[in-house]
């Protein structure tokens, strides 16, 4: 992506507002993925390469292993692939580095199979239970059993903070997907998507008007956050939002085998199973921050009549939108982070700190910080601040920023580290 210093004259540019427990939205999805029907995709059978090698790195778990069908693996105990698709002692955070061999054996261990091969040999199919969705059966996958699913799950949720025709969105969306007819991807051509779109929105905003009024401290800040957008940050907060699996390396296959299989339609209208909002996609978007001339969507002022995006969730029908959308909820929440650090006389010190991390770090604390704003900017900005604050004092040191910060809010605090592992496999995953 073009650096904000090519967009505009010298003002700033930010990221950062995803707002939802997207999370909780896979949970449920991925427990209701295995359902008593025709299966619908190809039918792998697995290589004898990747039994071979199964073979080769453990003896001891091929015993645990069924190939009585083709398209099936049986986990009778622990397995190779249980093990390692949980595994995350590979990543240092302190380092901000990862052992590239167990990247590459994840990869290659899991790229030869199907989805639901991949669920089953794993175990991640009863791992994903959620709440009411806990006793759904599982023999083959189905896509759209399991979209029908969860909005049905999720309009029991927005009853009393939704509007009612929020609900025929919802049914619009479960009748319109068919996974035969719909278009596939990879997360490639995803990862293009997203910087196309994003640019879209990034080259076209008023940034002087924008930063025009701010102290220059904010627009420093701003500058400086928004200079980083680029696909692997979106991922990394995308992936967050949407899996808890132990292993980022495996997150990111699984990310990859959806797009292929179910293609980023369905993607697109993976609801939010935390909150009671019109709340779904990619980055999980609620209409507690797409709202007309408010909130995030109040930044559409400084984008030319073409290039505005809609005001409300209910007309975020093409994964295009979600993904410009995103960038306005992304400057809104920098916007916000800046604000209150400088309430708090701490943007000109976090500012300093942050200029002097390397490009790694200044990229992987953008995309935590940006992350974990789904869980309120004004809650991260206090933490943030803490740290800075410590930092001063001596009491922690700059380059510990990406693996220091302490937040109240669990669910904060676990994306801001699964943040780091998400973007750190992105970033050595075409290596």
């Amino acid at each position: 992506m073009k650096k904000l210093n090519n967009r505009i004259s010298n003002t700033p540019k930010k990221v950062s507002k995803l707002k939802i427990m997207g999370l909780a939205a896979f949970l449920g999805f991925s427990s209701l993925l295995l359902q008593n029907t025709s299966c619908s995709n190809s039918k792998k059978s697995i290589s004898q390469e990747t039994i071979d090698s199964l073979i080769t790195y453990d003896p001891n778990f091929i015993t645990a292993l069924d190939f009585s069908k083709d398209y099936h693996i049986v986990r009778k105990n622990d397995t190779l692939l249980q093990n390692l698709a949980k595994k995350r002692d590979y990543i240092s955070k302190e380092d901000l580095t990862l052992d590239e061999e167990i990247l590459d054996k994840t990869k290659k261990y899991f790229e030869d199979l199907t989805l639901e091969q991949i669920m089953k040999a794993t175990g991640f199919s009863k791992d994903f239970c959620y709440r009411a969705l806990t006793n759904f059966g599982n023999d083959t996958l189905n896509f759209e059993d399991a979209q029908k699913a969860m909005w049905d799950y999720k309009k029991k949720l927005m009853k009393k903070k939704s509007k009612k025709e929020f609900f025929s969105l919802a049914d619009k969306f479960v009748k319109e997907y068919n996974t035969s007819t719909t278009k596939k991807s990879n997360l490639k051509d995803f990862k293009k998507t997203i910087e196309k779109e994003s640019n879209y929105i990034l080259n076209n905003f008023n940034f002087d008007n924008f930063l025009k009024n701010k102290h220059k401290e904010k627009q420093r800040f701003i500058k400086n956050f928004t200079d980083k957008i680029d696909g692997n940050l979106i991922l990394s907060c995308s992936t967050t939002e949407l899996f808890s699996m132990k292993n980022p390396g495996f997150n990111v296959i699984f990310y990859d085998k959806l797009l292929q299989e179910a293609g980023p339609e369905f993607i697109m209208k993976i609801p939010a199973m935390g909150d009671g909002y019109l709340s779904f996609g990619p980055v999980q978007l609620t209409s507690k921050v797409i709202r007309g001339n408010s909130e995030s969507t109040s930044l559409n002022k400084y984008l030319p009549k073409k290039c505005k995006v809609p005001g409300s969730m209910k007309y975020y029908d093409k994964i295009e939108e979600h993904f410009q959308g995103n960038i306005l909820n992304l400057l809104n929440n920098s916007q916000i982070l800046s604000n209150v650090l400088f309430n708090n006389n701490c943007l000109t010190s976090f500012n300093n700190l942050y200029e002097n991390l390397s490009e790694q770090q200044k990229s992987i604390l953008t995309a935590q910080l940006l992350t974990t704003c789904n869980y309120g900017p004004s809650r991260v900005a206090k933490s943030l601040s803490n740290y800075v604050k410590k930092v001063e004092q001596g009491k922690e040191k700059p380059e510990d920023i990406t693996n220091k910060i302490n937040f109240k809010n669990k669910n904060t605090q676990n994306y801001y580290n699964q943040c780091l592992e998400n973007y750190l496999v992105l970033e050595n995953w075409d290596k």
